[in-house]
């Protein structure tokens, strides 16, 4: 997938998630999929951060509903996101790039609002 394609999908999912963005499930979804994005440790160490294996389960579905529609979510090496074999998330280094690139614009612009 290129990383245009993954920039639209990456900002149809934070659009679809930001309608929900004042709801406490929205916001730990998206800083879940930030640690995931970036690599920030063993799927033990993210479900540990964020409370639970179960809510990094729902931040993931989530995400994929939001990237994907309908659609069935491919493997890795199919086009999907991302991978998990129990221990690791492997995720699609073009779909981290834009996640991660969207979410620092987000902050920034909230960041230049609440001045």
């Amino acid at each position: 997938m290129t990383n245009a394609v993954w920039k639209i999908r990456v900002d149809t999912a934070l659009t679809r998630l930001q309608r929900d963005r004042w709801t406490a499930p929205a916001v730990r979804y998206m800083e879940i999929i930030d640690e995931v994005a970036a690599g920030r440790g063993s799927a033990a160490d993210i479900a540990r951060r964020a409370g639970s294996p179960d809510l990094v389960a729902q931040a993931l579905g989530r995400v994929t509903q939001a990237l994907l529609g309908d659609e069935a979510a491919p493997r890795l090496d199919q086009g999907g996101w991302y991978e998990s074999d129990g221990e690791r998330y492997r995720v699609a280094p073009d779909f981290a790039a834009e996640w991660l690139a969207a979410r620092d614009a987000q902050r920034r612009m909230q960041a230049r609002q609440s001045v």
